[in-house]
């Protein structure tokens, strides 16, 4: 199985679905071209290598954007211009969201605290559900 694209179509599939993610939700708040936006924002997703460089765009960028952990294991961050950012999980073959962050400046030390905690907890988890709970402490 290849992860990596199993992951962005899952990825993919829970942005389009979801009424933020996929700009239904600003569509009824009276932007007629909000699902065409959030379609091509999202449609592409940028690869970052390391948190400083997903920090760095999730700064200054809307889009989505994918971290790999290892190969069975990814992060999707998907930064909104109005709802924030999303973040979907993937670990052996199964995808979830489960967060959605305010990025700001102020805050970003905290950030990076909560993504390095994301991505030590998928390297220990063996299911999506397993990661979840441990990061929601359930």
């Amino acid at each position: 199985m290849n992860y990596e694209e199993d992951a962005i179509r899952k990825a993919l599939d829970i942005i389009r679905a979801d009424p933020y993610m996929g700009g239904a939700v600003s569509f009824l708040d009276g932007d007629p071209f909000a699902g065409l936006e959030e379609y091509e924002m999202h449609s592409s997703i940028s690869k970052v290598d390391d948190v400083d460089e997903l920090l760095l765009d999730l700064r200054n960028y809307a889009g989505t954007f994918m971290l790999r952990v290892d190969d069975s294991r990814y992060l999707f961050f998907v930064n909104t211009a109005h709802y924030g950012c999303f973040v979907i999980a993937y670990i052996n073959g199964e995808a979830r969201d489960f967060e959605n962050l305010t990025i700001s400046r102020e805050y970003l030390n905290e950030i990076r605290r909560l993504i390095e905690r994301m991505i030590r907890l998928a390297k220990e988890s063996e299911t999506v559900e397993e990661f979840t709970k441990r990061y929601l402490d359930i």
